[in-house]
């Protein structure tokens, strides 16, 4: 192949690629933004399941792809989030909620809003959930917490 085709193949593709329309480029983020919500949904559901506790969720974030939900009846709550390419989770009693925290984490050039519980069990006393790009959902998870579960 001569050096001018190498040239056209190099150059003039990816351009063409990156140019292109920005609708197309919003539609295939929003595709892949859900399914890694779908999957993590997916994976906190198993994570409760394989957990075979009494819990009914009244209240649930897994759905926007963080994993905390309420049983307001039974006054416990399911937290879970991913730990070494794993999901684990824990189901414990509202009372056990001993502080929230959330701020904004760079991770690689990107920015994730997180929401920190701080509970009193020994086995896995701090939980991160992360809340991506979306910081009125950091703040709504924020808010869920301290209403349902005071300190």
């Amino acid at each position: 192949m001569s050096s001018i085709a190498w040239l056209y193949i190099v150059t003039i593709v990816p351009c063409v690629f990156f140019g292109m329309p920005t609708s197309w480029w919003s539609t295939l983020g929003a595709w892949f933004q859900g399914l890694y919500l779908n999957g993590t949904q997916r994976a906190a559901e198993r994570e409760l399941k394989r957990l075979s506790v009494p819990f009914k969720a009244e209240k649930s974030f897994l759905p926007r792809g963080v994993g905390l939900a309420f049983d307001i009846t039974h006054k416990q709550f399911f937290v879970a989030a991913a730990e070494g390419g794993h999901m684990h989770g824990a189901v414990l009693p509202l009372s056990a909620l001993r502080g929230v925290e959330s701020g904004e984490a760079r991770d690689n050039g990107f920015y994730d809003y997180y929401v920190e519980l701080k509970v009193d069990d020994a086995k896995h006393p701090l939980w991160r959930l992360l809340c991506g790009e979306d910081p009125a959902l950091a703040q709504e998870i924020r808010q869920s917490l301290e209403t349902l579960a005071p300190a």
